[in-house]
């Protein structure tokens, strides 16, 4: 959605933990860091925090927005 908005290639490339983890400490990332986040990505990739829940809106007392919503209000900021 980011990349269709900013008009880039948006296509999405597997990455395997393993490369992901090393590409991360060779940016410079600590590598506890560097894990935690490999681990995060492998939950969301296999379906974690899909589920719709009313948190946002009793929060806020306003209704959520969709991602698209949210990408289309603020590609300025992906493009930088």
């Amino acid at each position: 959605m980011i990349g269709k908005a900013i008009g880039q290639d948006g296509a999405v490339r597997g990455c395997p933990a393993d490369v992901m983890n090393k590409n991360l400490v060779a940016a410079g990332m600590p590598d506890w860091f560097a894990k935690d986040l490999v681990a995060l990505h492998g939950f969301f990739r296999t379906g974690g925090g899909a589920e719709v829940t009313p948190t946002v809106q009793e929060i806020t007392r306003k209704p959520a927005r969709t991602l698209a919503d949210f990408v289309r209000d603020f590609a300025s900021a992906f493009k930088a």
